[in-house]
């Protein structure tokens, strides 16, 4: 967005899109910067995610909010972040100070009005939610 002028560059891909036979479905996401999703809103993207993950969580929950208005009426599919969940991997270290609980998760998605709400996992925890599963 910085570089390319949002309603020309969805122009494209949608003609591009076109041309192949093929439908596409175009996402912007972990954006910080309302003024973007904004114009992302107004050239017809399809989606936007506000990753306020790195927010006091009020903040989050205000800022993901605005997106929602922003959205609303608009047929997009808004995507909030809110953090990470406790646990190493690689060379990230979430500490518990710093990590999301379950609670916060369901206060975070009873306060929002997002569509789908992300937070990370560590490797680690995928691997031993995928054993579990198994």
């Amino acid at each position: 967005f910085r570089v390319l002028e949002p309603v020309g560059f969805v122009a494209s891909v949608r003609q591009l899109a076109a041309k192949a036979g093929i439908e596409v479905y175009l996402h912007l996401d972990h954006c910080e910067d309302l003024d973007i999703i904004q114009k992302a809103v107004e050239a017809g993207w399809d989606g936007v995610m506000f990753d306020g993950s790195g927010l006091p969580f009020e903040e989050n929950v205000r800022l993901t909010n605005q997106v929602a208005f922003l959205c609303e009426g608009q047929q997009l599919l808004v995507e909030a972040e809110l953090g990470r969940i406790r646990g190493v991997e690689e060379d990230l270290q979430i500490s518990e100070a710093d990590a999301v609980d379950a609670s916060s998760i369901i206060t975070f998605s009873e306060a929002v009005q997002a569509d789908i709400i992300g937070f990370e996992l560590t490797w680690l925890e995928c691997f031993f939610m995928n054993q579990m599963v198994q």
